[in-house]
């Protein structure tokens, strides 16, 4: 990896590490999993006992970031598969930490047994080819997130379009730039993004 990369990822896994200090302070149950959920003991930190409000006591294993192993090859045979080079930022992000933020969470999954899953969960040719590659769901309000990528600008904008909007113009393959462009909502840069959760 570049220095230009190396430097996105040290800024990346430093906000990702404050802000896993903050949720395990005010909203822990983002860094839960239920004991009986099979998760490898390398992400696991320890277990907890808590009472739900019927008196049922539940029990919670707590997980870690783990260091990503992702190769520049997997990125190359990513971008290959996709028909675009990811933005320098998001080459960071995937290559920083796996973690086991869920699909409510707006993270782009990445873990060990599922590598770059936000990608190839999102992944939609056709709105590849009117410039917008999707990385992520929000599964809470029923949108998908997209970059609207170009390989010269390592900050490009962030984009969200209601997943309705978006099977509707695949499914009847009648979409214009136009009608995409309007269709999806800027959220933010990929840098606010990634830097100021």
């Amino acid at each position: 990896m570049n220095d230009i990369i190396t430097e996105h990822r040290n800024k990346i896994m430093d906000i990702l590490d404050k802000f896993y200090e903050i949720l395990k302070v005010y909203n822990k149950r983002w860094i839960q999993v239920f004991v009986e959920e099979e998760i490898p003991n390398k992400f696991l930190t320890g277990e907890i006992e808590e009472e739900n409000w019927k008196g049922t006591i539940l029990k919670f294993k707590t997980w870690k970031y783990i260091p990503s192993d992702i190769t520049e090859n997997e990125i190359l045979e990513l971008e290959n598969t996709i028909g675009t080079k990811l933005p320098i930022p998001l080459k960071a992000y995937y290559t920083s930490y796996f973690h086991l933020f869920d699909w409510q969470r707006n993270f782009s999954q990445n873990s060990p047994e599922h590598r770059m899953e936000g990608i190839w969960t999102a992944y939609n040719k056709y709105m590849i080819s009117f410039g917008y590659l999707p990385f992520s769901w929000d599964t809470e309000n029923g949108c998908l997130f997209c970059i609207k990528f170009d390989a010269d600008n390592n900050d490009c904008g962030i984009y969200k379009i209601d997943h309705e909007e978006m099977f509707d113009f695949d499914y009847h393959k009648n979409a214009t730039q136009n009608k995409v462009d309007f269709a999806m909502k800027f959220f933010r840069t990929i840098s606010t993004t990634i830097w100021k959760k």
